[in-house]
Formats: C-alpha cells, structure tokens, sequence
C-alpha cells in the first residue's frame, strides 16, 4: 500500500518485490499482449496507444471486453450474446453496434488488463 501523499518511504517498509507476471497473468501461456490503435473503446477508459493483456483460456460471456477477429480485421470490443445474435459494442457513440453475420468470425480472448504509460 501506499499513499498519494507527500514523503519518502523507505525500503524497508516494502513488502514484497512483484513481478509483471505474478500480479497481471494468471495463466502465463494463454496471454498476449496487443496495443490500441483507434477512440472506439475511450469510455470504457481503453484508449488510444493502450495496451491489453489479453487471456485466451477465460471462458468468453457476453458483457466481457473481448478481442474478436472479424474477417481480417482484429478488434477490442464489449461482447453482447443475445439469443439470436452476436453483436460487439463499442464504448464511444461515434462507432455503431456490429451485428454477426458471418461465419468468419473468432473471439480470440478475453482483456484482462489495461497498461498505459503515464
């Protein structure tokens, strides 16, 4: 823990030294990591230059932010499964809903993780 305060904490008070690995990835083999390009997911606080770790071993349900390969396009979107239809939603009204309606299509994994430099 820390605070957002003022000072200096010395070494001592540290409690363990963590890994990127460790803390972010549970299952180490099925992540990858891919970078933002694109506004289309700026509400749900994803942007531009961002990048996603992204879990190929979580089971995908809707509402989960997904990495879908639609055609030949790979996209960051929210997953809606309705009884008749797949759609994935984007988190910026500029950019519609998109309908599946084709059979070339793939949910590649499940995002996890956001990294953004400060």
């Amino acid at each position: 823990k820390v605070s957002a305060g003022t000072g200096y904490i010395p070494t001592d008070y540290i409690d363990k030294y963590l890994t990127f690995d460790s803390n972010l990835i549970k299952n180490p083999e099925a992540t990858f990591c891919v970078k933002v390009i694109g506004d289309s997911m700026k509400d749900a606080s994803i942007f531009d230059g961002d990048q996603l770790l992204v879990d190929t071993s979580i089971e995908v349900t809707s509402g989960k932010i997904v990495i879908a390969r639609l055609e030949d396009k790979f996209l960051v979107k929210k997953l809606s499964l309705e009884k008749d239809s797949i759609q994935l939603l984007s988190f910026n009204e500029n950019f519609p809903v998109i309908v599946i309606n084709t059979t070339d299509f793939e949910i590649i994994g499940v995002v996890i993780t956001i990294i953004r430099n400060l």
